[in-house]
Parts: structure tokens; C-alpha cells; sequence
């Protein structure tokens, strides 16, 4: 079984350049993800690379070898600077210029550059590093599902491109140093490569697009000043939160917070002092909390904390923490300690499968105690038992 070598290259390059057009309108959709722009630049010099290969019969070996491969190690280093600005991290031209650098300067050596085998186990360690690179880039990036088949494509391409190496110094031994571009196994590498280079692309494109579906979900439930869940993420959360606790008969502490003479402030010293209020508040709880407890704001001053396994007692505990770590945090702004205090209502369960709505509504109540008291106080409704 045969294969026109011209033919393949020229699949090999349609693949790169048609992915590289791929890329490039999937950036110009979330101009954010620069790892598009990276990955279509590496598939663009792989493909040029690719098109100097496809002359090695008809022009001299220092653009058909040389050149040619110098490019395609730049290209596949950039496909590891794809994977690293995915995953945050900063890109760097060092790797992939000093990759094909140092083929450049290796093949000079007579014993190298005259010598296939030689050729192409350089070329291929220097592919196959990038690729591992890449695919612990991505593996390490967002816990996205997709994540672990664009690893694995890359981690698979990196075990093709080895594979040329034993390949190649069979070939070199048996018929010299042009058979290997004749031969089944030449084919089957070209082909593999085709494979790889549609797959990583519609691939990555997958995970883009995942990655921004994931944010957007993220932010319609978060509140944008603060970072805390907004009401709809704290109630999704605090329903299965009291249902777990009901079901393992562990109690469950529900604490509204409301801060005092908020709109005062709002009025006297500005609305961007107001915000960092609002803020100092959330770090505090954020701060003061346990992992395991949730804490959200539900509408304007107003904030709710969900505290598994808590009763009564430890209840109150947790909310005199935050109310005198929330005093303490805006100590140093504009305006007197005195103005900028929290009010707190605590409601919670034994054993109760009570919803959020209901315990919210206790606790609520207790706040409005608080409130009318003259704030900067907590109060605690009766324990929901049933």
C-alpha cells in the first residue's frame, strides 16, 4: 500500500492552513482567549514548514532540511505557548526560537546533517518535548472537561512523532536515505498528522468555547461589586445544604446581615465609598468563615450566611465574628467606626427539612429585631424543629 508522498504533504498543509483560518475567526468571537492567536500561528509556520519540505527533490537541503524543520520546531513551540497562555501562564519566545536554534546548529555537523536517522531523531524529540509540554499546560489550565482530550491528543501526537525515530533508522538502513518518504510507514505518519491537526484544533476551538460558557454561568451567579453568590447561587446552594443536614441530622445555622445606616453613608460620603463598604464586608465574612459555609449577598446591604452542621450557639459565635471583623476592616476609612456597623438575625434548624425561604423568614425577623433595637446588635429566632 502506496501513497503519492506530493499528495500527502499537500493534506498535511490544506489541514494546517484551512485550522489556521479555523482559529483565527474563533479568536475574532472571544478576542480575550490570545491562546487562539498563539495556535494559529503555529499552525501557520508548521504548514510553511511543511510546503519547504515538499521541494527537499528540487531545492537545496538548506531550505528543504534545515529551514524547513527550523520552522516547524518554532511552529509546534508556539503551540506550547498556545497551551501556556490557556492556562495563564506567561509565554516565553525563548523556548521555541532556542529549539530550532539548536537544530539549526546541530545539523551544521556533517554526521548530523548528512544523516537521516540523525535528522529526524532531533526533529522528532524536539516535537515530541513541545507536545508534553503542552499537554501538562493544559492538564494543569481549568478543570474543564475537554481539557483532558486536547492532553491526550497532544500526549498521543507526541508518542507518533517517537515513533518515527525506529522507523526511520529502519528505513535508513534498508534502502537509504530518500526510501522512507516511499514507504507504508511514511504514509501512515502523514496521515497521523493530518489526524492530529484537525482534531487539536476543533478541540481546542471545544474548549474556548467551554471556558466561556463556564464564565458566563459564573457570572450570572455572582454579584459583580462583591464577588459573593448572588441570591440565586445562594439559594440553589443552601437548599441542598439544609437538605443534607436534615438527612444526617445535623443542624443547620441561617445568619441575615443588613448593615446600618448604610443609605447614610451612601448619601454622605458617595456611592464609590458605599461600594468599598459593601466590599470590606464580604472580605470580612469571606475571611472569617469556614470553607465549608456559604455567605452571599441578597440584595442591596443585605447579605446571608448558610452554616452547616451549626447550632444555636456556635450560630452566634460566627456572626459576632464577622460583625466585629467587619467593624475592624473600615476602621480606616473616611468616616467614624461609629457609622459602619452590622445588624444580625439568626435562624436555625434541628434535624428540619424547613427551606431557605422559611429559615430565611425567621431570620429576617430576628434582623427586623435587631434593626428596630438600634442596630449594630444580633438576634436569634427560636430554633425550627420541625
Amino acid at each position: 500500500m502506496r501513497f503519492d508522498p506530493p499528495t500527502l504533504f499537500v493534506v498535511l498543509v490544506v489541514s494546517m492552513l484551512t485550522c489556521t483560518g479555523l482559529l483565527l475567526w474563533s479568536w475574532s468571537q472571544h478576542r480575550r482567549e490570545v491562546s487562539l492567536l498563539w495556535l494559529s500561528a503555529a499552525y501557520a509556520l508548521a504548514g510553511i514548514g511543511n510546503c519547504f519540505l515538499a521541494f527537499r527533490d528540487i531545492s537545496p537541503d538548506f531550505f528543504s532540511v534545515q529551514i524547513a524543520n527550523a520552522i516547524i520546531l518554532y511552529g509546534v513551540g508556539l503551540g506550547w505557548n498556545a497551551a501556556r497562555s490557556f492556562a495563564g501562564r506567561p509565554t516565553t519566545q525563548l523556548v521555541p526560537a532556542g529549539a530550532a536554534l539548536i537544530w539549526m546548529i546541530l545539523v551544521q555537523i556533517p554526521a548530523i546533517g548528512q544523516t537521516f536517522e540523525w535528522r529526524v531523531t532531533i526533529v522528532s524529540l524536539g516535537m515530541a518535548a513541545m507536545c508534553l509540554l503542552a499537554a501538562r499546560e493544559i492538564w494543569r489550565s481549568d478543570r474543564l472537561r475537554t481539557r483532558v482530550a486536547v492532553a491526550v491528543v497532544f500526549t498521543f501526537h507526541a508518542a507518533a512523532v517517537l515513533l518515527r525515530i525506529p522507523f526511520a533508522v529502519a528505513g535508513y538502513l534498508n534502502g537509504g536515505i530518500d526510501e522512507p518518504y516511499r514507504d507504508l510507514q511514511f504514509s501512515i505518519f502523514a496521515i497521523e498528522s493530518a489526524i492530529f491537526v484537525y482534531a487539536l484544533a476543533v478541540l481546542v476551538v471545544t474548549l474556548v468555547k467551554e471556558r466561556v460558557e463556564s464564565r458566563l454561568r459564573a457570572a450570572a451567579l455572582t454579584d459583580p461589586l462583591t464577588g459573593l453568590p448572588n441570591r440565586r447561587a445562594l439559594f440553589d446552594r443552601a437548599n441542598s445544604m439544609i437538605a443534607q443536614g436534615a438527612r444526617y441530622q445535623r443542624p443547620t445555622a441561617v445568619i441575615v446581615f443588613d448593615l446600618d445606616r448604610f443609605k447614610q453613608i451612601n448619601d454622605t460620603y458617595g456611592h464609590p465609598v458605599g461600594d468599598t463598604v459593601l466590599q470590606a464586608f464580604a472580605s470580612a465574612a469571606r475571611d472569617t468563615l469556614r470553607a465549608g459555609d456559604c455567605i452571599g449577598r441578597i440584595g442591596g446591604e443585605e447579605f446571608a450566611a448558610i452554616l452547616p452542621d451549626t447550632d444555636e450557639t456556635c450560630g452566634r459565635i460566627a456572626a459576632e465574628r464577622i460583625m466585629r471583623a467587619f467593624a475592624g476592616g473600615v476602621a480606616d476609612l473616611r468616616f467614624s467606626r461609629g457609622n459602619c456597623t452590622a445588624s444580625a438575625g439568626l435562624s436555625s434548624s434541628v434535624r428540619s427539612t424547613m427551606s431557605i425561604e422559611m429559615m430565611l423568614h425567621a431570620a429576617d425577623k430576628a434582623l427586623y429585631e435587631a434593626k428596630r433595637l438600634g442596630g449594630n446588635q444580633l438576634r436569634t429566632a427560636a430554633a425550627i424543629a420541625a
